[in-house]
């Protein structure tokens, strides 16, 4: 029982960030909090279907679920046995896996059947239960997910990629007039760009990286060197922030169990 991690073939490198294999024996009514990432979330339910719902909507049921960048956290019901795996995918990931930009299931969870081929959907839930070890399953998510490379008939704007990395390697520090004039157009050309091809602005995004550098300085450090070391203005900055983006505070999400009793 637990997580399993595993780093997809390197020809996926820039495409797919992690694989996580997951078994969990959840008591009846606990959920899981899915926080907002910089990265699309896949997930293969291996077991019962996936039952999530934003919070403000009524619970959804999936046997695949892909879900684009947002701003605000998903609600995943547990019970019973929780069984699957998640792939994290870059939206050059999701553009090339997927066919589509990621800006298409922007603030959305969705079946990826209705996105991409079925291979992607109840087939390939088939066949990942089928195999006996996690490193079989990571081994036919490699293929399946290699034969969809360059499914998109058509590449980002090189000017897009630029950007979203100088984002990224900035860990969401960079000014968004900075990026802009990096890449050679204006902030408002940028934004309009991101939007069409992410489904989000370049201060979110950076919101998202910073968000993402803070929970892994949390793990070992305390919420006000956090707050420091990830640009926050202060503490209660970030606080604020982090209970915009995850509904809860920093206290109530750090050190989490990966189900919670409600």
């Amino acid at each position: 029982m637990g997580c399993v991690a595993a780093r997809p073939h390197p020809a996926l490198d820039g495409l797919v960030d992690a694989y996580v294999g997951y078994r969990y024996a959840v008591p009846d009514g606990a959920i899981h909090h899915g926080l907002p990432s910089p990265a699309a979330t896949f997930i293969v339910s291996l077991d019962a279907p996936l039952h999530a719902r934003w919070p403000d909507q009524d619970y959804a049921s999936y046997q695949t679920l892909l879900a684009g960048l947002t701003m605000r956290h998903t609600i995943v019901h547990g019970g019973g046995l929780q069984y699957g795996i998640q792939v994290s995918l870059t939206p050059a990931g999701h553009r090339r896996l997927m066919g589509v930009p990621v800006a298409a299931v922007s603030d959305q969870m969705i079946d990826p059947a209705d996105v991409a081929a079925r291979t992607l959907g109840a087939q390939l839930a088939e066949r990942l239960a089928d195999c006996t070890t996690w490193s079989q399953r990571f081994a036919e998510l490699d293929g399946t997910l290699l034969a969809r490379i360059d499914l998109g008939s058509t590449a980002a704007r090189p000017e897009l990629g630029q950007a979203w990395q100088l984002i990224a390697a900035s860990a969401g520090a960079m000014r968004v007039g900075v990026v802009a004039q990096e890449v050679g157009w204006s902030s408002r050309h940028l934004t309009d760009e991101f939007i069409r091809e992410y489904g989000v602005t370049p201060k979110q995004t950076a919101r998202l990286f910073r968000f993402a550098f803070a929970r892994s300085l949390a793990r070992h450090d305390d919420l006000a060197t956090v707050a420091i070391r990830a640009g926050y203005s202060d503490q209660a900055h970030l606080t604020r922030d982090w209970r915009s983006l995850a509904g809860r505070t920093p206290r109530q999400t750090v050190g989490e169990a990966f189900f919670v009793p409600v």
